[in-house]
């Protein structure tokens, strides 16, 4: 499974995509986890994730982010 995370410079996410990584490896699940900024979410999301998280700061950017994916 492919997971974007989209924060607000895509930085303060690595803690997120690290328990991501490690929740998914104790249950035995192959995940692939990036995280981008929202500016680069747009070109991203192009290359066929299976699920996108939005970071409650950007919350506010769901609808605009929604129409991109």
């Amino acid at each position: 499974m492919k997971i974007l995370f989209v924060c607000s410079q895509g930085m303060s996410s690595a803690i997120a995509v690290n328990a991501l990584e490690k929740e998914a490896k104790a249950k035995g699940v192959e995940i692939e986890v990036k995280a981008v900024s929202t500016q680069q979410f747009e070109e991203e999301v192009k290359n066929g994730y299976d699920a996108a998280m939005v970071a409650p700061q950007v919350r506010h950017r769901f609808d605009t982010l929604s129409a991109q994916a």
